[in-house]
């Protein structure tokens, strides 16, 4: 064959009859194929309603035995405002897919996908991997699919075409979980959501608070991204400074014990990180400022939730999980050094 292992990189949401062509072409050119999870291990949304685990249990249904000994699900973990980290992590967790099988020099390994949209830009980004271009036979669009799913309950029998029959009866059986139900009410609530408030742009103003090596995080309390920890902040006021609405939304949601005067210019006498992400939030196009508050008290101050915070907690960075965390939260805090 041509390739000792293809890599095919997607998230896979669900996983349709596009992109049961590209494996399959994939398994004709090459020994093995790598099939690459992207967004591995957040939390569920409406986005990425189906876990990796999940996934992998989707995409399965449509493959044999034997042919399955031909495939390795490599999950792969968003770094969104770092991308060298996340080439790095591809390329990494690629190799280990394809060294399983190793059987010395030479080992060809290339890249198959097609150049939909800015979202295949990674496409682009493994020139030390031969590319292999795949031109679709139709256009079939994820977002539609999963629209169909929150909106209709899956009744779109011409939504259901474009699944292989195996996914189309897994997702079936999916939406009588509490899971789907679970998703269907929050894609209903973002409905909602932004029929009362717009699409955006919107602005909001987190802060990262440091102290001894432990981090100040919050537990949601309402019902978009309840029991989800994030960073205290909120969106910024008609008539307020970012910086202002940081040390607003830190005092009303953590009530943190420190010296007002000392918390404030601390705040406002640096220049926030801005991140843009135009994925970040379900809830439309919401950029936020992060501000970054480090002490060095000898005890933790103290603190309370309150307002839109069910908790406020002291944590530790080893301790903090990307599932456990809200929209791109767990991301600021890489992006701005802690992670």
């Amino acid at each position: 064959m041509e390739f000792d292992l293809l890599t095919y990189i997607g998230r896979f949401q669900p996983f349709h009859r596009g992109h049961k062509r590209t494996v399959d072409a994939a398994l004709k050119r090459s020994k093995r194929v790598a099939i690459g999870l992207g967004s591995h291990d957040r939390p569920p949304d409406t986005r990425n309603p189906w876990s990796s685990q999940e996934r992998i249990n989707m995409i399965a249904q449509c493959f044999d035995d034997s042919t399955l000994e031909r495939i390795v699900f490599v999950p792969l973990m968003d770094h969104t405002y770092n991308l060298s980290r996340w080439l790095a992590s591809v390329e990494s967790a690629v190799h280990s897919a394809a060294f399983r099988h190793w059987q010395g020099e030479p080992y060809k390994i290339g890249i198959i996908g097609f150049d939909k949209d800015e979202t295949s830009f990674y496409l682009h980004h493994f020139p030390q991997w031969a590319r292999v271009e795949m031109p679709p036979e139709e256009i079939i669009d994820a977002t539609s699919i999963r629209r169909a799913l929150f909106r209709d309950g899956w009744v779109d029998a011409k939504v259901a075409e474009l699944l292989t029959e195996p996914v189309d009866k897994w997702i079936e059986q999916w939406a009588q979980t509490d899971a789907y139900h679970d998703r269907r009410g929050e894609w209903l609530y973002l409905k909602d959501y932004q029929l009362k408030h717009g699409n955006g742009p919107h602005c909001t103003a987190d802060t990262l608070v440091i102290n001894g090596g432990h981090v100040l995080l919050v537990e949601r309390g309402k019902e978009y991204g309840g029991g989800l920890l994030a960073l205290p902040g909120g969106f910024v006021g008609l008539n307020e400074r970012t910086h202002d609405a940081a040390f607003r939304e830190l005092k009303e949601e953590t009530g943190i014990k420190v010296n007002d005067y000392m918390l404030k210019r601390q705040i406002e006498n640096q220049v926030p990180r801005l991140f843009d992400d135009p994925l970040r939030s379900r809830r439309g196009r919401i950029y936020t400022h992060c501000y970054k508050v480090e002490f060095d008290f000898p005890d933790l101050p103290k603190i309370k939730g309150g307002d839109d915070a069910a908790k406020a907690m002291w944590v530790s960075p080893g301790s903090i999980r990307r599932n456990q965390m809200f929209e791109d939260h767990y991301d600021i805090i890489e992006a701005m050094g802690v992670l």
